[in-house]
């Protein structure tokens, strides 16, 4: 993993970049498609870019129920969300 300028981490291999670019322009389509406001699509998106960096960019349809609740979590112990 590689850190952003703004400290998060980035996909290191091609795999990962493939997996998180994917997600998001899927995630970005659909919010468009379904009318949503610019500032709310970043907000999803950065949302999901943070799940998907904390449980090291693995696919989300490898992720269970429990991985979710794990990353809310934190953010509710370690950020104070």
């Amino acid at each position: 993993m590689n850190k952003s300028l703004s400290g998060e981490l980035q996909p290191t291999s091609n795999l990962q970049s493939n997996v998180y670019i994917t997600n998001l322009s899927r995630l970005k389509k659909r919010m468009v498609a379904s009318n949503l406001s610019d500032s709310t699509i970043k907000a999803y998106t950065r949302s999901v870019a943070k799940l998907l960096s904390f449980h090291d960019f693995i696919d989300p349809k490898d992720m269970e129920i429990d991985d979710v609740i794990d990353f809310l979590s934190n953010l509710v112990e370690e950020h104070q969300i």
